[in-house]
């Protein structure tokens, strides 16, 4: 999933030796449903689980833990608006109907100062707009996944969402596999 998310990803700045998408979703079906050897079912599967927009790896493993826990399923960097209609940035993983934003945050957002910079006006604008941004990080995704689950179902119940009795699969999450 994750490298079919990686090479369906058309970039917001194109970059010139950068070609993505490399191949679209619909032409990953096609080349799919006309293959007839081992492992036909396990990719037929994994193209359920490929989304445009990823784009990091953490992203779509971040996404994957919370599909696996039954979360419903975001959207993936969408561009935000505030209420006159101008573009505050884009997010990660976005529930708009819960106004919860989740974000994965690469070091590169600690360690480069004018990335850090960007991202904190983002986040702010995000707030002032009614946005809950949540950010999570490597540990949160590898050594803590079930306390990630419980943060994100936790800020999806205080604007509205009604999770499911039991979340399963947080624990069972292994990013390896994906």
């Amino acid at each position: 999933m994750v490298a079919g998310d990686h090479f369906v990803l058309e970039p917001e700045v194109l970059d010139p030796r950068d070609l993505r998408p490399y191949v679209t979703l619909d032409e990953l079906r096609v080349r799919a449903d006309s293959f007839h050897g081992a492992g036909k079912s396990r990719a037929s599967r994994a193209l359920e689980l490929i989304r445009p927009g990823a784009e990091s790896r953490p992203e779509t493993l971040l996404r994957l833990l919370m599909q696996d826990a039954r979360l419903p399923e975001p959207a993936v960097n969408p561009v935000i608006y505030d209420s006159t209609g101008r573009r505050i940035g884009r997010a990660d993983l976005v529930y708009a109907e819960h106004r919860v934003i989740i974000e994965y945050d690469g070091d590169q957002h600690r360690t480069d100062k004018r990335q850090y910079r960007k991202d904190v006006i983002r986040w702010q604008r995000f707030a002032r707009n009614g946005w809950d941004v949540l950010r999570f990080h490597d540990d949160d995704l590898f050594a803590r996944p079930a306390k990630t689950i419980a943060q994100i179902t936790e800020a999806l119940a205080l604007k509205g969402f009604r999770p499911l009795p039991t979340l399963l699969g947080a624990d069972r999450f292994d990013a390896k596999a994906h």
